[in-house]
């Protein structure tokens, strides 16, 4: 049985990275038409210079932003889509979860790659990082 954990891993982690590996083999017109959280969670996987030159073409991202979307870092205060491209989208045991008030929207991002990992929260608010949580 222990044999079969890495293959387990292995089929749930391609799952994830199934459509951010498709958006990565696009060309420049095909990213064109990609959405702007789908080449970010790409990015997230396969920092590929064509995608950064994507995000940069849209102006996604301000430039002093780069620094720690390139290293993962999350900051208070950042965009969502800022966040999906340092850290992509949540899997394994991660997820995210909306609630939609009066208000506006407010996301909980959960990353929590294995089921005995510790989890870390990112809460966004009408499209900012409002608050971290390890």
């Amino acid at each position: 049985m222990k044999n079969l954990l890495p293959i387990f891993i292995l089929i749930l982690l391609s799952g994830c990275a199934s459509s951010a590996f498709v958006i990565s083999t696009y060309d420049a017109e095909e990213l064109k038409t990609a959405s702007s959280l789908e080449i970010c969670g790409a990015y997230s996987i396969f920092p590929y210079e064509k995608l950064e030159s994507e995000i940069s073409r849209r102006s996604l991202l301000p430039v002093p932003i780069w620094a720690d979307v390139k290293f993962g870092t999350v900051a208070i205060g950042m965009s969502e889509t800022a966040l999906i491209c340092a850290r992509g989208y949540p899997f394994g045991y991660g997820s995210v979860n909306t609630t939609s008030t009066k208000s506006g929207t407010k996301k909980q991002y959960v990353y929590r790659p294995c089921e005995t990992c510790r989890a870390r929260y990112f809460y966004v608010e009408n499209g900012k990082v409002t608050a971290l949580q390890n």
